[in-house]
Parts: structure tokens; C-alpha cells; sequence
């Protein structure tokens, strides 16, 4: 659950007189949670004597490499500060934790995504009221960020006289929230119903959540990850009765979309988030030219002085926004082969493994899977927090989890109580 509690534990020397969120180390309520679940589950496996499960071998060497490869990097990073490294080392053995748990089945996977559904729609109410009140609704216990028409340095774009304060939720910025949404939206498909329409009830609150962030990267992930899936699909419904829904979710979705686009104004190129994910491109590659055996990982704005060409300001001080860009930078050279060439083996492994051999309904939670790659994927063109929010982190970890137990064994990951509409008519039609 996204809960945004934290607490200061360490902030690195650097010289620059203000707090950055990039070059401090930060203890979050989730990973208290997620140590107190490790800890019990390794008390109750030794006191009954059951062996661990590590899940699909072939993706837990992958997440070992990945991690083992960052680790490195910031071991070898040219900026030393032994505490910053241990206390990021530390983060990175909660991802694995984090994997532990899930693919030991503490909770169904069934259950994982539930809750994670369950919380994000709840997220989706805050951020759309956030929109239509214009502040805050008085969730900052939970993380909500202080916002206002006063507030400075939020979020908000102007639409015609208006000026609208974007929908936060109680994440610190809309596009993560939008990034979450996405991948609930695209999760929403494995949902297993307890009453009627719960469903759809539960996308249509998603998906006006996410309208509420405006957050371009996210729709167009969605967009991304949505037509992947109409092309598998809707090719094959053969009825024209059973193509009239998605059809129209297919027409609204991509009205919306204009819509979101249009709103944040036409002059794209003029826009100050294009340009400015421009200028973070050159000085990216300034860095990985100056640093071509990287930074460490987890230390990108440590450098951002020495490549910028103009004095920077406070909130200048945060990674690129581009996910491919930052490991390239943060891992140099060797390290982005590694990780690009695990994460496309992964890719590849989850696309092919077993497409012959699973049932209708096992080959759709697959595809769906699949879908959601590819939306982070597109979204980590433009955002980077996936990689540097301890949630985005814990997100990542969380589906790569359940791609890897359901790749060991499909039968038993994801049972669906009631098949989603597209699966029964499709198998129906078989």
C-alpha cells in the first residue's frame, strides 16, 4: 500500500546548503511493514521447517544479477561515502524481500493484487477530489503533500483563466500516481469479482483517478498497454455484439487521451516538461561521456554540477527523466549491458515461455502481464521513478514477483473466480 510516511535517516555531504530527496536516504512506514512480514515469515518457515521458495529460478538469477550489478556501482562510484552506500545496499536487500514474500505466497498473488487495486482506487477518490476542491483534503498523516492555489512548486498547468492544481493522491508528484494507476488499471483484468460490476466499478474509479493526475507518460503507457492488448484480441471476437464494448472503451479511452494531451496545452515542444526532459537528455549524456563507467548507482544528482551549463536550482537537483538514460549514466557502460540484457531476456522469457502449452485463460493473464511490461516500459521513457522512488521500486518488484511464480507454475497463480468478459467470450467461442 502506498503509504508515503517516512522519516530522515541520512543525509550525504555534498555542499549545495539545502535537503535533496535524491542524495538522502529516507525510512518509509511500508519498508518498517515489509521488514516486520520478512521477519515473521523467517521465523514461521524455520519453526515448521519448510524450504524457501525462490520462484521461477531463471528470473531470480536475473534479479540477483540486476542487483548484484547495482550494488557494484555504487561501491565503485567516484563519490565515496561508505554510510550512503550501506544504507542503499539496505534498500536494495528489502526489494528482495519483497520478492521472498511474494513468491512464497504469503498472500496469494490473487491477494497482492487485490489490495493493490483496492488501494490505488481509494487513491484515484483522493486525487480526483484533490482536482475538483483545488487543495488538500486533509490526508497529510498518510503522506498527502500541503496543496493550494499558495502552495509553491506543485504540480498544476493552466487551462484557458484557469490555473488546475493537479491530483497528488498522497504520492509526491501526479505522474508517479498516474504510473501506478496504469499498471492497477491493466491489473484490474486479473481481478477476481466479489459482487456484481465490482469490476468495472473499480476501473471506471482508476481511470478517472488517472485522468485527475493529467499525467501524459501515464496515459500513454496505458494507451501503449491497452492496444497491445485490443490487437491480440479483438481480431478474434467474432461476434459484432461482443466487439461493441471494447470498441467504445477503445474510442472514449483515446478521446480522453487527446483530451489530456490538448489540456496541458498544444505547443508541445514549447512546454516547459518537454523541454525540460530535453535539456535532462544532453546533460545525461554529458555525464555518462565525463563518467563512461557511471556514478553509482543512486547518485546521479551528486553530479549534476559538474555537466550542467547553468546554475541549478533546488529542485534543478533530481535524476533524468528517462529510465534508460539513468541506468546507462548511473551504471556506465558495463553495468546498463548487464541490466538491459537481463531485463531483455526477461522480456523475451515471459513473452515465449510456454505460449503453446497454457490454457485460454492462462494465455490471457499472461498477455495481460506482458501488457504491463510494456507500459512501464513506454512510461519509463519519460519518468524516472521507477528506479529512484522506494515505491516505484517496490511496484517493479512486486510484478516481476508475480511474472516469475506464475512462470513456475501458471495452474496455480491467479486463480480468477469469475472469468474476465474477453476471456469466457473467447474461450466460450473455442
Amino acid at each position: 500500500m502506498p503509504i508515503q510516511i517516512s522519516l530522515l535517516v541520512y543525509q550525504t555531504t555534498w555542499g549545495r546548503g539545502f535537503q535533496n530527496p535524491y542524495t538522502s536516504i529516507w525510512l518509509y512506514a511500508t519498508e518498517i511493514l515489509l521488514l516486520a512480514a520478512a521477519i515473521l515469515f523467517f521465523i514461521k518457515m524455520k519453526k515448521i521447517k519448510r524450504r524457501i521458495r525462490i520462484g521461477h529460478r531463471p528470473y531470480f538469477i536475473m534479479l540477483l544479477g540486476l542487483m548484484a550489478t547495482a550494488s557494484l556501482s555504487t561501491l565503485c562510484s567516484p563519490f565515496q561515502d561508505f554510510t550512503f552506500s550501506l544504507l542503499i545496499f539496505s534498500k536494495i536487500l528489502g526489494l528482495l524481500l519483497m520478492y521472498v514474500l511474494i513468491v512464497n505466497r504469503t498472500l496469494k498473488a490473487s491477494q497482492v493484487l487485490e489490495i493493490f487495486i483496492i488501494s490505488m482506487s481509494s487513491q484515484a477518490i483522493l486525487a480526483v477530489a484533490q482536482v475538483l476542491l483545488q487543495h488538500s483534503i486533509g490526508f497529510s498523516i498518510l503522506g498527502e503533500p500541503s496543496l493550494g492555489a499558495e502552495a509553491a512548486h506543485i504540480a498544476r498547468f493552466n487551462f484557458g483563466s484557469h490555473t488546475i492544481i493537479r491530483g497528488y493522491g498522497t504520492f509526491t508528484h501526479p505522474n508517479i500516481l498516474g504510473g501506478f494507476l496504469v499498471i492497477s488499471l491493466l491489473c484490474s483484468l486479473l481481478f477476481s469479482p466479489h459482487i456484481k460490476h465490482e469490476r468495472f466499478i473499480l476501473i471506471l474509479i482508476q481511470f478517472f483517478g488517472l485522468l485527475a493526475t493529467f499525467s501524459r507518460s501515464a496515459m500513454l503507457g496505458l494507451f501503449v498497454g491497452g492496444m497491445l492488448l485490443g490487437l491480440w484480441y479483438l481480431p478474434k471476437l467474432k461476434r459484432l455484439k461482443n466487439k461493441v464494448i471494447p470498441a467504445t472503451l477503445i474510442t472514449f479511452f483515446t478521446a480522453e487521451f487527446i483530451f489530456v494531451l490538448l489540456s496541458r496545452g498544444i505547443t508541445i515542444w514549447s512546454d516547459p516538461a518537454i523541454t525540460e526532459r530535453i535539456e535532462g537528455f544532453k546533460t545525461s549524456w554529458e555525464m555518462f561521456t565525463t563518467y563512461p563507467w557511471g556514478v553509482g548507482f543512486s547518485h546521479y544528482t551528486l553530479f549534476l554540477d559538474q555537466v550542467s551549463q547553468t546554475a541549478l536550482m533546488p529542485w534543478d537537483y533530481q535524476p533524468v527523466h528517462n529510465v534508460f538514460l539513468l541506468t546507462l549514466t548511473e551504471l556506465g557502460i558495463l553495468g546498463s549491458l548487464v541490466a538491459f540484457a537481463i531485463c531483455a531476456a526477461a522480456v523475451r522469457k515471459l513473452f515465449l515461455k510456454r505460449r503453446k502449452l497454457l490454457t485460454y485463460r492462462r494465455l490471457f493473464k499472461k498477455r495481460v502481464f506482458f501488457s504491463i511490461v510494456i507500459a512501464i516500459l513506454t512510461i519509463s521513457l519519460f519518468d524516472h521513478y521507477f528506479l529512484t522512488s522506494a515505491q516505484g521500486r517496490l511496484l517493479l518488484i512486486m510484478i516481476f514477483a508475480i511474472v516469475s511464480a506464475f512462470s513456475q507454475n501458471p495452474r496455480h497463480m491467479l486463480p480468477i473466480k469469475k472469468a474476465t468478459p474477453l476471456n469466457k467470450i473467447l474461450a466460450d467461442q473455442e
